[in-house]
């Protein structure tokens, strides 16, 4: 075997370890290295987060207020799943607190541009309510997104705000794949900071 397929099978097994069985796998130990040997920190808007081999950065997004893109590379983190990291800053509201922005978070809010969508149908919200990302608060939004053409795609949004900064960052992902690629984000999740 290649050395490069022996790291990756190893990555693997790590990842799926502590996917099911949790923290206390001594073997892993050093996962957060292991397992997101890249850092992507922005040079314009103060964030920081590492990734793996499974994900491929795309930083030419053709989406609005979307300065960086993680496209699922692997079957271990769902294909056609991504990870999206925006930012957009407001002047207004540069002099409000983290817990005062946090307070005015709802689904409704956070949802108003995509139920805007042409080809949206419909939104259905499964869950939100107040959370971490990285070291952050935050507020998630988990939500599927119908389009008129039949298809769905899941979302997990996580917003946090700092000195008039919005950060938006979601996982995106097929029904079918939803849940791995939710396992396969949450290291990276974990690993988002504001500079």
């Amino acid at each position: 075997m290649r050395a490069r397929s022996v790291i990756h099978l190893w990555r693997t097994l790590c990842i799926l370890a502590f996917a099911f069985l949790g923290a206390g796998i001594l073997a892993c130990a050093n996962r957060e290295n292991l397992l997101l040997p890249h850092e992507y920190r922005s040079p314009i808007h103060r964030f920081t987060f590492r990734y793996g081999e499974q994900w491929n950065l795309r930083t030419e997004v053709p989406e609005p207020g979307v300065e960086v893109m993680l496209v699922c590379a692997d079957s271990l983190c769902g294909l056609g799943s991504n990870i999206t990291f925006g930012v957009m800053y407001d002047a207004e509201t540069a002099h409000l607190s983290q817990e005062q922005i946090l307070s005015m978070a709802n689904s409704q809010l956070l949802t108003r541009d995509i139920r805007n969508i042409p080809l949206v149908s419909s939104i259905t919200i499964h869950d939100e309510g107040e959370t971490q990302l990285g070291t952050q608060r935050a507020y998630q939004v988990w939500l599927t997104i119908s389009f008129i053409n039949n298809e769905e795609r899941l979302r997990k949004m996580y917003l946090t705000f700092k000195d008039g900064y919005w950060y938006n960052v979601a996982v995106h992902a097929d029904p079918d794949s939803f849940e791995l690629a939710m396992t396969a984000s949450q290291f990276i999740l974990k690993s988002f900071r504001l500079q």
